[in-house]
């Protein structure tokens, strides 16, 4: 039992900076004149460091815990202020033939949220596999074969479908009382672009040499996440944006502007979902920052991963959450750090 001041107790609460997650109150009498009373309050989960993480993920400031007997590695994240940003392009690309559909740009306002810094690595998917041994592993034959993809822990996880990815998210948001979740496109397209309308992380012009695509020197396939360093950093410092794996977004792929309102469907039925970024396989003069792929939610690529977020959304926006903390929590978390114009 952990015994707390009364007033701080809520549905959810910390100690020494991480959520406790708790259930009945059970007040404590106290003789008169005694000091404020306390409840103690039965904790459902403790978090513990736990050792499953490699080295290579540790110093770029992921954390392993072990809460309530399961493992979990939380990754990095930085905050993104609230805001309205240039979403879109101005002028159309193509891909296969087919245009991107991120016209016409316009002023979009988006709510403070936090995101990861990097994509959901095999280390951390592993974890997520550990937990539900009964699980669909993803699997692509050859180099993208799962067993292949674990000797790659620090690698993009790559083969999941968006059901896998929002499954993990609402699995972790479950296990700690965080509301992890997929970006919404317009969350993702503002991490990697900024407010001011450039067409990548680092500008309006494509660069030989900053990301993971496909020219002359390429490793042709995922590299460890941040393997790029500063040369791929956004605006609000997160990595790997351009490039490497495609990412997943909760949002379907509706035409512009864009409006959370009906872009934010979380209903299965609603399988044309968006990915962003490009890969190691895409043409770098063709996808940039607001281009958007149309892909089926159950397709599963060697090409697409994803990344995760926190707040900024209406607390019903990710069904089926199974629980969610307050925008408070979400925002500083044990993982969280502030962008360079967080607030």
């Amino acid at each position: 039992m952990v015994v707390i001041d009364y007033r701080c107790v809520g549905e959810s609460t910390r100690i020494a900076g991480e959520p406790l997650r708790v259930s009945a109150i059970l007040p404590i009498a106290y003789p008169a004149g005694s000091e404020i009373p306390v409840c103690e309050v039965a904790a459902l989960s403790t978090h513990e460091e736990a050792s499953s993480i490699p080295a290579s993920l540790r110093v770029r400031g992921y954390q392993a815990r072990r809460i309530s007997g399961v493992e979990v590695i939380l990754p990095p994240t930085v905050t993104v202020p609230a805001g309205g940003f240039l979403m879109g392009n101005v002028h159309p690309r193509t891909l296969f033939g087919l245009a991107d559909d991120a016209m016409p740009q316009s002023v979009i306002a988006v709510a403070a949220y936090a995101i990861a810094v990097y994509p959901v690595t095999v280390a951390e998917y592993s974890l997520y596999l550990a937990a539900h041994p009964d699980h669909w592993v993803p699997w692509l034959g050859g180099s993208l074969e799962w067993r292949t993809q674990q000797e790659r822990a620090d690698h993009p996880v790559v083969g999941v479908s968006w059901y896998h990815a929002r499954d993990y998210a609402a699995w972790l948001a479950e296990v700690t009382g965080m509301s992890w979740r997929l970006p919404t496109e317009a969350e993702w397209e503002k991490a990697a672009r900024g407010v001011d309308g450039r067409n990548y992380p680092w500008g309006a012009q494509w660069e030989r040499g900053r990301a993971n695509m496909r020219e002359a020197g390429s490793p042709g396939t995922t590299t460890s996440i941040g393997a790029y360093g500063a040369r791929d950093t956004t605006p609000y410092g997160c990595h790997d944006m351009m490039g490497n794996v495609w990412e997943w977004c909760h949002s379907c792929m509706l035409p512009y502007p864009y409006d959370e309102g009906q872009s934010e469907d979380s209903a299965d039925d609603q399988i044309l979902r968006v990915s962003r970024g490009g890969s190691f396989i895409e043409d770098p003069e063709i996808v940039s920052a607001t281009f958007r792929s149309a892909t089926l939610a159950y397709h599963a690529f060697g090409s697409l991963g994803f990344r995760l977020a926190r707040g900024g959304r209406p607390d019903d926006a990710m069904r089926p959450l199974a629980r969610q903390t307050t925008g408070a929590d979400d925002l500083t978390g044990p993982s969280a750090t502030v962008g360079p114009d967080g607030k």
